[in-house]
């Protein structure tokens, strides 16, 4: 076990060298003697004690870089200022200590969110597992709430509207993981488990955006009614969305002015319980109107109609000044006029 604990502490020497070499990691002044000691301490009590949590040798496999596979945000919880999330996928690229290999670990993150240089929110993530092959981690983000920092509902609103408008949108999260890791002893057969209070992040994301939603199509008509009464027509139809981004939102029941091409508004469209998976995305929306101009050049030639997020767009008042720069277009080809 000796030649162990000389291993791993001559690895985590190297680790701080290294360390202390990357200008956006945490740097601090640390001593030879303390990474050493903390070392053969954490090696044999297993904990990483919160004092040598604090030396840079003992940010074990401190993180270089963080990335996501997808984002899941469900926006019906219910309080405006707190949405639920997860990922599929978590990576982290470490700064690998020379001489060990970590075998697993199960860990919690607790994270902020800067957007622009702004703190805009912040959230805790349950336990979970992960595996480390070589100097990558690999976990997931198990469900739990985003909360809106007291302050930064604006500069929230701002970071949505990016992601929904623009093609990809970067970032930053900061924060950092305590995990339980499986440690493979170096020169044995052996291993051991070590927790670490405290492993510090601080890392750039760039995820692709809905980009306002270049692609939606009309896929068929399910209903058409007219009332020459009121002059009010509602069209039923089935929707389209592409979704070529890397978030999936649950937004719930979302309402659409309805604007022809000059801008004018025509109506408005709702869309019952929105939900976007990445991909292809069949929905209802059911418009009304009352422009005369508007039927009847959807009973002949067809044409584009643009939905408009706006105010009202949802319950959600956060959600709802995150929608209202949307313009989507969609093309409605000629339709049947509905039977008297």
């Amino acid at each position: 076990m000796k030649i162990a604990v000389y291993s791993f502490t001559a690895g985590a020497v190297a680790l701080s060298a290294t360390a202390l070499g990357f200008p956006t990691m945490y740097k601090r002044a640390i001593e030879q003697a303390k990474a050493l000691a903390c070392a053969a301490e954490s090696i044999a009590s297993g904990v990483v004690t919160p004092h040598c949590s604090n030396v840079a040798a003992m940010d074990v496999g401190a993180i270089r870089e963080v990335w996501v596979e997808d984002m899941i945000v469900d926006f019906l919880s219910g309080d405006v200022h707190t949405m639920d999330i997860s990922s599929s996928r978590f990576f982290s690229n470490l700064l690998p200590v020379p001489g060990v290999k970590w075998a697993k670990t199960e860990s919690t993150q607790r994270v902020t969110v800067v957007d622009n240089g702004n703190p805009i929110a912040t959230f805790n993530t349950p336990s979970s597992p992960g595996t480390v092959t070589g100097s990558s981690y690999v976990g997931v983000v198990s469900k739990c709430p985003l909360k809106i920092n007291p302050g930064q509902e604006e500069n929230f609103v701002a970071f949505m509207v990016a992601i929904l408008t623009k093609p990809e949108h970067t970032y930053s999260i900061r924060g950092d993981i305590h995990a339980r890791l499986q440690v493979n002893i170096p020169f044995t057969d052996l291993q051991t488990s070590l927790t670490t209070p405290r492993i510090a992040f601080d890392s750039p994301v760039t995820l692709k955006g809905f980009n306002s939603f270049p692609k939606v199509d009309f896929v068929k008509l399910d209903d058409f009614a007219f009332d020459p009464a009121t002059g009010v027509y509602t069209l039923t139809a089935t929707i389209n969305i592409h979704n070529f981004s890397q978030f999936v939102l649950s937004l719930g029941d979302i309402i659409f002015r309805v604007a022809d091409k000059t801008g004018s508004v025509v109506g408005l469209a709702t869309v019952k319980d929105m939900k976007l998976k990445m991909g292809d995305n069949h929905v209802t929306g059911i418009v009304t109107g009352t422009s005369k101009e508007m039927y009847d050049t959807l009973t002949t030639t067809g044409d584009t109609i643009i939905f408009q997020g706006f105010d009202g767009s949802s319950p959600n008042l956060i959600l709802a000044k995150s929608l209202t720069p949307l313009r989507v277009p969609m093309y409605v080809p000629p339709l049947s006029p509905p039977k008297a």
